[in-house]
């Protein structure tokens, strides 16, 4: 295509590599691409000539709503017109905004702040450092939050400081007791107020060292980096440490010494439940090795590609086997990302392998408009489905969903199904993808007939 007068410096943007353009620079590149004129452009996106060759020369930072239009127009993704602002670093910073906007006070309305939010597409553009360390600031708070979290529930439910808290309440009203009848009491005979003062003298030493090992047990858990208190916390501990991969039980005979091993060196799994829980999972995790090895699944994905459903049928195996062994695949192996979420029939989440992007997956505050939820309503059929995030107008998600009943179902019940969901960026933008949020506390959509409690 012939280069446009008006355009001089087209030859220049079209040379340039395409992380170095600018968001004017991408959508001049694209409009000569669909080959449109600047002024047939700006008339359907309903802007002036002027503003737009402001913009296409990067004198003009647009975003939101703006940038979705002229990106249909041109029938490209927001995401290749922004100035390579990277989705997730987006949607974290979407994130910060929304949890904590409504903690700023001052005498901008809430549309004011709404309208700043907007922006903040073209904020990580210009300041790309200030964006990282925004996310970065926001990574260690709620790692602070989650310390304090584990602290609080230990101090509320932690059975061993509970019967250490009663023996000092105990003794301490023993103390007072005697030391009421000494004060009280004249005609106490001497053989009585030795026995007192013997008493006061005894459980004031078991005091001292009862409060001594209070110390001494309250240091040991304020050290502890978010220690987490709770049976599925701590097996979420477990298998992010681990990075969800095992090379143990890969391969190894299905016998309990490589489990057993597994468990002795988890340090963290501080009861017996959620030991119970991490051999129950270490124990499929072996089964899963077994039926599908890792190196016939990586030979698979050089034929058939990070397509779920293919691979089962490549592989001759279930596609929630699939499921369960590309979250285990370690990352180098695969092309890109993968999360993973299983619930049981109740909807509650048993698994969680977060993918950076897609939000915090908190087990019980699931979006129910997750292809999770749609394949555990309808057994044995698998579901792709390309989500997108709400309020994230450049993010978008493949999700890989089917619900299947557990093994080992008796005779005449009702099977249980538990529903797998893998999680992996999209691989192209879709306009009429399906907006889910990421749970209700943070979604910003509105009207949805699935809410639970307000935004």
């Amino acid at each position: 295509m012939p280069k446009s007068q008006n355009d001089p410096s087209q030859e220049t943007s079209q040379n340039a590599p395409q992380n170095a353009l600018q968001t004017g620079d991408r959508i001049r590149k694209h409009r000569h691409k669909a080959g449109l004129k600047q002024a047939e452009l700006a008339r359907k996106a309903g802007i002036s000539v002027s503003y737009m060759s402001l913009v296409e020369h990067n004198k003009r930072q647009i975003g939101g709503a703006l940038l979705i239009r002229i990106a249909k127009i041109l029938g490209v993704p927001p995401a290749l017109l922004s100035r390579g602002v990277p989705p997730p670093l987006a949607a974290r910073l979407q994130d910060v905004a929304r949890r904590f906007g409504a903690q700023c006070s001052g005498p901008r309305s809430s549309r004011e702040r709404a309208a700043e939010q907007r922006h903040i597409d073209s904020f990580a553009t210009q300041f790309p450092g200030w964006a990282q360390l925004i996310v970065r600031l926001d990574a260690q708070t709620q790692h602070l939050e989650q310390i304090i979290a584990a602290l609080s529930d230990r101090l509320t439910h932690d059975p061993h400081l509970a019967s250490t808290l009663h023996e000092i309440l105990t003794m301490v009203t023993s103390i007072r007791a005697a030391t009421s009848i000494l004060a009280d009491s004249q005609d106490i005979s001497p053989q009585w107020r030795a026995r007192f003062h013997r008493n006061i003298n005894e459980d004031s030493q078991r005091l001292t060292e009862q409060a001594r090992q209070l110390v001494a047990y309250l240091e040991r858990v304020a050290g502890v980096q978010a220690q987490p208190a709770s049976p599925p916390a701590q097996l979420d501990a477990m298998l992010r440490l681990a990075g969800w991969h095992f090379p143990t039980l890969e391969g190894a005979a299905q016998d309990e010494q490589p489990i057993s091993q597994i468990l002795a060196q988890q340090t963290h799994l501080t009861n017996p439940e959620a030991r119970a829980l991490a051999q129950a999972l270490l124990v499929r995790y072996q089964q899963d090795a077994k039926a599908l090895p890792m190196a016939a699944l990586a030979a698979a994905l050089n034929t058939a590609g990070l397509d779920p459903p293919r691979l089962a049928q490549h592989l001759g195996c279930g596609l929630d086997l699939v499921l369960r062994r590309l979250a285990a695949m370690p990352a180098k192996m695969l092309a890109a990302p993968v999360g993973l979420v299983i619930c049981d029939s109740s909807g509650t989440l048993i698994f969680r392998k977060p993918l950076e992007g897609f939000g915090p997956l908190i087990r019980g505050g699931a979006c129910p408009k997750w292809p999770l939820f749609t394949a555990l309503a309808h057994p044995y059929m698998p579901f792709h489905t390309t989500v997108a995030l709400a309020g994230y107008d450049t993010t978008q998600f493949e999700c890989f969903s089917i619900s299947t009943p557990i093994e080992n179902t008796p005779p005449n019940q009702w099977p249980l199904f538990h529903a797998h969901m893998l999680i992996t960026p999209a691989r192209a933008w879709v306009g009429s993808a399906l907006e889910v949020g990421q749970n209700c506390r943070i979604c910003p959509s509105q009207g949805c007939r699935a809410r639970r409690v307000p935004s």
